[in-house]
């Protein structure tokens, strides 16, 4: 696998569990562990929370009680 898309696809997960290591393990079948091991590798250590930026921001409006 290419650096550049397992760091896609370790993004894409973090983003979908609003950064939660351990559910973005559980979506890519991966321990915890490992996947920490592979955010410091990739040097996504500080961007780990952050969605890739090729994908859509997906907005979640609350809905506002008048």
């Amino acid at each position: 696998m290419s650096r550049e898309f397992e760091s896609t696809l370790i993004r894409c997960a973090l983003a979908s569990t609003g950064g939660c290591r351990q559910d973005a393990a559980r979506l890519l079948g991966i321990g915890r562990n490992t996947i920490t091991r592979k955010i410091h590798a990739l040097s996504l250590d500080s961007i780990d929370a952050l969605p890739h930026p090729m994908l859509k921001s997906q907005s979640r409006s609350q809905p506002t009680n008048k």
